[in-house]
């Protein structure tokens, strides 16, 4: 949403009247900001959508391709989450997110199955 409003508190003046509010938090330039929770969960659902991507590398005939995508595309997908959020709020987000790279890794070379 592009007009939106983000407030801990019920309360909203009336010149805002029709536009949302947002009480657990919003997306600004990529950054969740507003509750702890709000800002975790908008973290571990980045990371989930990395697996996308993984699935498709999987596919692909060619294996340096492959490797290449995952290194340049898949593994830079938290940075500016990184940058921009609480360490403690990332950190399930950033373990999912190894753990897909590590196991599109792991299949990529043709091992059955990786230990964390």
């Amino acid at each position: 949403h592009k007009c939106e409003i983000f407030s801990l508190t019920m309360t909203c003046l009336p010149e805002f009247d029709g536009i949302l509010v947002s009480l657990d938090g919003s997306i600004f330039l990529g950054v969740p900001l507003g509750t702890p929770s709000f800002v975790s969960s908008t973290c571990k659902l980045a990371a989930h959508s990395g697996h996308l991507l993984c699935d498709q590398l999987i596919k692909l005939e060619d294996p340096q391709s492959s490797m290449l995508l995952l290194r340049y595309c898949h593994v830079p997908q938290l940075d500016h989450l990184a940058r921009s959020v609480d360490p403690c709020l990332l950190s399930e987000a950033a373990s999912i997110h190894d753990n897909q790279t590590r196991s599109t890794f792991a299949q990529l070379l043709g091992e059955k199955s990786v230990s964390a």
